[in-house]
């Protein structure tokens, strides 16, 4: 979704847009004006065309989705050609990737780092990068 002068955050129960005069919340599988092509358990995002394609991509694999194939469902016309931070997080394992853009490409089309959160989270973990 797009709103000027607002902000936006998205959690496993929902999608909340707000903006001086709005405040929405759109649900997974919930249809909403700028996002009519709900899908069971999942909020889309995008605009336009690129939303149109994103909404192709899952329709296409839906349920059958892993970390590779999910990091393709962010890449070029869904991502912009401004897109300067990709993040992919698995909430069941903790586990998250991330891409940044470079001086030629798009986030979504540099290479992903995977993390482990459960690992950056333990002790001597968080000790050894004061």
């Amino acid at each position: 979704m797009v709103w000027s002068r607002g902000y936006g955050f998205q959690d496993a129960e929902a999608r909340i847009a707000a903006t001086p005069d709005t405040f929405e919340v759109v649900k997974p599988g919930q249809s909403h004006p700028r996002l009519p092509h709900p899908v069971p358990d999942a909020v889309l995002l995008s605009a336009g065309d690129r939303y149109e394609e994103l909404a192709r991509r899952v329709q296409a694999g839906y349920g059958k989705f892993d970390a590779e194939s999910s990091i393709q469902l962010m890449s070029r016309p869904v991502c912009m050609t401004s897109n300067i931070h990709s993040v992919l997080f698995a909430p069941d394992t903790l586990e998250f990737w991330v891409a940044n853009s470079d001086s030629k490409n798009p986030a979504s089309h540099t290479r992903f780092t995977h993390y482990d959160l459960k690992e950056l989270l333990k002790p001597e973990a968080t000790a050894a990068a004061r």
